[in-house]
């Protein structure tokens, strides 16, 4: 397939352009300046001016409703929305029914996201039935393929983790109990202005 006068966007190669490009066998062979392939052998030819080519985008917040609540979308109908919208990547929230919160949860449902032709990650719950009240096994859940358990467990770090949890469900929590110069406390939070009384 031969697609011709696109404006290609591609921050990896830092390039904003008009081109032409040619797909053979679902692989991009030739880019070329806009106006300058021709169809080679009756091959379709796509005018895509007006359009923009780019690589596949990433949707790092999407709800597939599965499991537990597909009677409003699941992961096919999902898969097949976000590709017609030119998604190739997006990361599944975790409140689900049931919650992705422990390692079999999640297996089964990764194991199901990947049949599908889009790239699908997985968020986990930082809590347990996301309740705010006991913490998921990140370490295990990360280990097992969930990105945001992932990303939360290396921000933190395992030898910090502990305290982490410890101030993150303490009842008595105050604000000098966590002394690191990375952090922001409650003092250097800016507060809403005050509503003005009429």
């Amino acid at each position: 397939m031969l697609i011709k006068n696109g404006f290609l966007i591609d921050p990896a190669s830092d390039t904003e352009r008009l081109v032409d490009l040619r797909i053979t066998d679902g692989l991009i062979q030739t880019l070329a300046d806009a106006g300058t392939l021709t169809p080679e052998n009756g091959e379709d030819e796509l005018d895509a001016a007006g359009l923009m080519i780019s690589p596949g985008l990433v949707d790092t917040h999407i709800h597939f409703r599965d499991p537990g609540f597909t009677y409003k979308e699941d992961l096919h109908t999902g898969s097949l929305a976000a590709a017609a919208g030119g998604f190739t990547s997006v990361i599944c929230m975790a409140n689900t029914s049931p919650v992705i919160d422990s390692v079999p949860v999640l297996k089964e449902l990764m194991e199901r996201e990947a049949l599908e032709d889009i790239h699908i990650f997985q968020a986990a719950a930082v809590s347990c039935g996301l309740k705010g009240e006991e913490m998921t096994s990140m370490k295990e859940l990360a280990a097992a393929g969930a990105l945001t358990a992932a990303a939360l467990y290396l921000y933190h770090r395992e030898k910090e983790l502990d305290e982490y949890e410890r101030l993150l469900f303490s009842d008595d929590y105050e604000d000098d109990d966590y002394d690191d110069e990375d952090s922001t406390t409650y003092e250097n939070i800016p507060s809403a202005p005050a509503e003005e009384k009429e």
